[in-house]
């Protein structure tokens, strides 16, 4: 079956098919809900965060300790954000603060070639913010919130940064 479409100077031939499929898009496009495209960005899974992929650390005007993971290439492409407990000159080892803190924690040693003692910041194991797609400023595009601080477990919500 074809369809036959008179322009003025010309004459065209669609195929029925082809012009079923562009108005079925059509239809689509101006029906979908805006908040229907906001699925288009994948949940963070917790293969994306681990110990091997960690690429270094940094202490954020925030407050917060960054964690950089890199998976491929020389930058490093998702981030988790960590809550600082303690941190401070210590003169004891790490394992006595990881026996006086307990397992939730997880213990940065700073580098500090001038000190005598160790510099070092004692943070939350689980990340309270976890951010992907990082851009060339160091920035992530997408961050999930952790409330509960309980790792990857799908109670994460998708920060609205337009909302700042």
């Amino acid at each position: 079956m074809s369809l036959t479409v008179q322009v003025p100077s010309q004459r065209r031939q669609y195929r029925f098919s082809h012009f079923a499929e562009l108005l079925l898009c059509l239809l689509l496009l101006v029906t979908t809900p805006p908040d229907a495209f906001s699925h288009c960005h994948h949940d963070p899974d917790q293969a994306s965060f681990g110990t091997e992929a960690m690429a270094g650390w940094d202490l954020t005007a925030t407050g917060l300790v960054a964690i950089y993971y890199r998976h491929e290439g020389l930058l490093p492409d998702h981030v988790t954000f960590h809550r600082i407990v303690q941190q401070g000159f210590e003169s004891g080892s790490t394992d006595e603060l990881r026996l006086s803190f307990g397992p939730t924690v997880t213990i940065l040693q700073a580098d500090t070639t001038t000190e005598t003692l160790p510099y070092v910041y004692v943070i939350v194991s689980q990340p309270l913010y976890y951010g992907t797609a990082i851009d060339s400023l160091g920035l992530a595009r997408d961050i999930w919130i952790d409330h509960e601080e309980d790792g990857l477990n799908g109670n994460e919500q998708k920060a609205r940064l337009d909302a700042y």
